[in-house]
């Protein structure tokens, strides 16, 4: 049992836990399972470069700065050397990215967080 009062095929029939593994991964597991752990390996090795690249262009910039998108729904907007914005939209529990804008922006206001309690709720 995982959870108080949930089984172990409720949780892996739930939508939004760990999910069934990708189509490839399904392929190799049922046709090819030695390949398995180098396909893991390499899955792994992709997601740093796009970690890496984030990295790349959040340790260039110079200020960050992050604001609450205005009109409808639930979103910021995390704003890269007052040049790019990075959107954001609430879906669910999370946020999900949603592209991003290039212009001149003013400066964040860096008190945003200032009235949240240790909960995270104003």
């Amino acid at each position: 049992m995982i959870e108080p009062g949930i089984d172990d095929a409720e949780v892996r029939n739930r939508k939004g836990d760990m999910g069934e593994p990708a189509f490839p991964f399904r392929f190799l597991e049922r046709f090819a399972p030695w390949l398995l752990p180098t396909a893991v390996n390499l899955s792994f090795i992709l997601f740093e470069r796009d970690a890496e690249k984030i990295h790349a262009v959040l340790d260039k910039s110079r200020r960050i700065d992050i604001e609450p998108l205005s009109g409808s729904g639930r979103g910021f907007r995390l704003i890269v050397d007052r040049r790019t914005a990075y959107i954001f939209h609430q879906e669910g529990d999370g946020f999900d990215y949603d592209g991003y804008e290039v212009g001149d922006f003013e400066k964040g206001d860096v008190t945003i967080f200032d009235d949240l309690n240790e909960n995270g709720k104003g």
